[in-house]
């Protein structure tokens, strides 16, 4: 009997939590030959290539499962992050952009933009992102942390507290969040 692609896709996130990378980049490379108009195959495919560093495979991989689906949007989020990581904004907002006028309370669309436009030198537009992005999601970790961070630059350590034990409380195990409330709470 033959495993769905949904089984498969399953066993894939196993491995990769397994550390079984090659294993898992094995399995996806023969799931993408077997069922080639699969977007979620590509998607797991730019996952596991842009965790093992391979950042213009994941941008292909990403690329290919966004044309099969012009709404995949967790695939154009994820090239966003890999765009604005390598400084190149313009081509990371377009595809945040394209995000939010699908989904405009996208939490992750709006943090990272958040932060594009932070890094960008755009301070008051970035925090108003990042603060939209932790409305939008009670429970959104990173949109957080790096407004928390944004709080500290600016003095407003009270605030920027306030957020680290919001992390914490959603992610006990979070050092960051830990180290910044040991230093300023």
């Amino acid at each position: 009997e033959t495993m769905s692609t949904a089984d498969l896709l399953r066993l894939e996130n196993l491995l990769v939590k397994a550390g079984l990378w090659e294993e898992a980049e094995t399995l996806l490379v023969e799931l993408g030959v077997r069922s080639p108009d699969v977007p979620d195959v590509y998607f797991a495919l730019g996952n596991l290539y842009r965790d093992t560093g391979r950042l213009s495979q994941a941008v292909a991989a990403f690329a290919r499962a966004t044309t099969l689906d012009p709404m995949f949007l967790p695939a154009k989020n994820n090239l966003a992050v890999i765009y604005g990581s390598q400084g190149d904004f313009e081509r990371s907002n377009r595809y945040l952009h394209e995000v939010l006028d699908w989904d405009p309370d996208n939490s992750r669309a709006l943090g990272n933009l958040g932060l594009n436009l932070y890094l960008q030198g755009q301070i008051s537009e970035g925090v108003e992102m990042l603060e939209r992005a932790v409305e939008s999601d009670s429970s959104a970790v990173q949109p957080r942390l790096n407004l928390a961070r944004i709080y500290l630059q600016k003095r407003e350590v009270r605030r920027a507290v306030i957020l680290c034990r919001q992390v914490v409380d959603l992610d006990p195990g979070n050092a960051q969040a830990r180290e910044l409330i040991r230093q300023y709470g």
